[in-house]
């Protein structure tokens, strides 16, 4: 894991093609001009796989050949979202199953990569609560690495996340959230569940906001796209005030035009309001597709 996870940070001087030894599977590239789609097949089986396409030739710091284009890909029901503040990032790890439930007992391992460097070192973990919520001291500089993690937990297989947050936000307002949905892409008719964790800012520290008592979600623009004049579905939903978490569903109106939407959380307390929004996609369309962006490329991941 730490040699996979390595190859999603990796510099110019690229991967070696023998990293991982001999392939499970492979296809080759006619060169034709109009080559037939191939199909490589994984094992579908929970874990992650790595592919790369083979090869090209580098010169530096010795001549070999390397992997022109890697990716990893995860099979697993799990993800995560991740709010930073002072040095410290707050995990929490839901499944992508049904309502977007809260995993207990989920280990975050956090890996460090260095530019060019075949393996990446372990940096902090932690394990996750009830709630699926646990915390990472990230203070340490790491030596400018890059902050990728490694989510298990018992029963499903591995999620990566190439990229984490610094750990210090950007952000001044009085309140942290994240917001999580059951999934981004829905068809007109679905329900979507949005599940939210709120955090306070006071000083250098996160606690609970329990002076928010509730929350407005809003998804913009309208559902109903031939009415200028339509408004923004909008909902009020409760916020537990022990944990800081909203769940919500939002329904779909069947006659919602297929676009791109916004879902925006407001938090509105005695004295500030604050906005946290999420990417959501209407579509009439069996398919769905996640994206990981680093180094200027995007992994897609099609189900």
């Amino acid at each position: 894991m730490a040699r996979a996870v390595a190859a999603l940070n990796y510099g110019y001087s690229g991967l070696a093609s023998t990293a991982f030894g001999n392939p499970d599977a492979n296809i080759s590239r006619p060169s034709s001009p109009e080559p037939t789609f191939q199909t490589l097949q994984l094992s579908g089986k929970p874990g992650v796989s790595f592919v790369g396409s083979c090869c090209r030739e580098v010169t530096w710091p010795t001549t070999r050949n390397v992997f022109a284009s890697n990716l990893l890909v995860a099979q697993s029901n799990l993800q995560a979202a991740f709010v930073g503040h002072a040095g410290k990032l707050v995990a929490w790890v839901t499944t992508t199953q049904g309502a977007s439930k809260p995993v207990a007992g989920a280990k975050v391992q956090v890996y460090l990569s260095r530019y060019s460097q075949d393996f990446a070192s372990l940096g902090p973990s932690c394990t996750t609560s009830a709630e699926g919520i646990c915390s990472l001291d990230v203070s340490t500089n790491y030596d400018s690495s890059t902050q990728s993690a490694v989510i298990t937990a018992p029963g499903e297989g591995p999620l990566v996340v190439a990229s984490l947050p610094s750990g210090y936000s950007s952000n001044a307002g009085a309140y942290a959230a994240v917001i999580v949905l059951d999934r981004q892409l829905v068809k007109p008719g679905d329900d979507l569940h949005l599940t939210a964790y709120i955090q306070k800012r006071n000083g250098s520290v996160l606690e609970v906001a329990k002076d928010v008592t509730s929350v407005i979600i809003e998804v913009s623009p309208s559902f109903d796209s031939s009415s200028p004049s339509a408004d923004n579905m909008r909902i009020t939903a409760a916020v537990n005030t022990s944990f800081g978490s909203v769940h919500a569903k939002l329904p779909v109106p069947k006659d919602a035009t297929p676009a791109a939407y916004t879902v925006q959380l407001y938090t509105v307390s005695t004295t500030t309001r604050n906005v946290f929004a999420s990417n959501l996609l209407v579509a009439q369309s069996n398919l769905q597709a996640a994206f990981v962006g680093h180094a200027g490329k995007l992994v897609a991941w099609v189900t």
